[in-house]
């Protein structure tokens, strides 16, 4: 998909719009220059799953 849309894309999965980013730049430069746009984000079955809890 990131071929088709670029780095930073959004999909709805059920009732959330859920933003991805593809690549370690983009994860960089969300976390680093838009630290509080993605800071607090809710918790969902996907993410938990994908950290194992942590």
């Amino acid at each position: 998909l990131a071929k088709k849309y670029g780095p930073v894309f959004s999909v709805q999965l059920g009732t959330k719009k859920t933003v991805v980013l593809c690549g370690t730049d983009a994860v960089k430069d969300a976390l680093i220059n838009y630290a509080d746009e993605f800071s607090g984000r809710p918790k969902t079955p996907l993410s938990e799953q994908a950290s194992k809890g942590n």
